[in-house]
């Protein structure tokens, strides 16, 4: 892979672009975030998952928001496409959705 030397000492992110060389860091973000979400609703306390008001809720709405500031509902709708696709847990796909109702555009 070339390296750019407008960004050898590191890039200068705007959101999820570079500004120097128009790098693009999507991916990276969605899959943490996929990943993260995962982690957050297997390990609610009593097995709640996203339910609004529950302590799992919380770290989501943060990341739904972070998604938001970077990428728009796009970005918010990819991860969830993914989040859906490799969940499985009944009701846990329309909990995050519920959840980030009021973020930005999305409307749960």
């Amino acid at each position: 892979m070339k390296m750019n030397l407008k960004c050898l000492f590191g890039h200068q992110w705007n959101g999820c672009k570079c500004e120097r060389c128009g790098k693009s860091r999507t991916a990276k973000i969605v899959n943490e975030s996929v990943v993260s979400l995962k982690e957050i609703y297997l390990l609610s306390p009593r097995g709640e998952g996203f339910n609004y008001g529950s302590k799992a809720s919380e770290p989501a709405i943060k990341i739904g928001k972070r998604l938001n500031d970077l990428g728009g509902k796009e970005m918010m709708l990819e991860v969830h496409e993914r989040f859906s696709a490799e969940y499985h847990v009944m009701g846990a796909a329309r909990n995050l959705e519920q959840i980030w109702d009021g973020i930005g555009s999305w409307r749960g």
